[in-house]
């Protein structure tokens, strides 16, 4: 053979040889580029299943955020109103004829009992109070309507003026609400 032939015969091996690498290279990376858009659409996947994860979650949190808001909301203006209604309430029974004041103040009596030593009231209610805690030292307050008893020692106290009672009244109503709005 002469060299010709044998230059010739390598160049065309070489030529096969690197088609055949060029093909396998080819095929190589077309493989790679498969498992890598593979790999790609997986996490994609996997993010936007983050993503939709995150957004329920703020959905829920928001939508937790605005059912509290709107129940203190609501709470507030239910405050008001029993504030509003028991100001009212309050402002009627301190305006009451002299005879249906004396009978709630005879059953505020009652309830508090007769035997003390020391009644704290307002001008407006001393004539009554007098008739009903008659062995009692009377001393002036800044009550507006009721009294507060007091006994010898002065370490037993209860207090029956009108505010007290309202804001009793408006801690039990709150109290109440409250419970109620537990409920729901």
């Amino acid at each position: 053979m002469d060299v010709e032939k044998v230059v010739e015969e390598i160049i065309t091996q070489a030529s096969k040889e690197a088609e055949k690498i060029e093909e396998q290279g080819k095929k190589e990376a077309e493989k790679i580029i498969k498992e890598a858009e593979k790999r790609a659409e997986e996490i994609k996947k996997k993010k936007l299943e983050q993503a939709q994860n995150i957004c329920e979650e703020m959905k829920k949190s928001e939508l937790a955020l605005a059912k509290l808001k709107a129940k203190k909301e609501i709470m507030e203006k239910k405050k008001e109103i029993i504030e509003k209604m028991l100001e009212e309430i309050k402002e009627k029974f301190l305006s009451l004829e002299s005879e249906k004041r004396k009978k709630v103040i005879e059953a505020l009596a009652r309830k508090a009992g007769k035997d003390w030593a020391i009644v704290y009231c307002s001008k407006n209610d001393l004539p009554f109070l007098k008739q009903i805690f008659k062995n009692a030292e009377f001393k002036e307050a800044k009550i507006k309507a009721g009294f507060i008893v007091q006994n010898e020692s002065g370490d037993v106290q209860v207090d029956m003026s009108f505010d007290t009672i309202f804001e009793n009244c408006k801690k039990e109503l709150q109290k109440y609400l409250l419970k109620l709005g537990e409920r729901k």
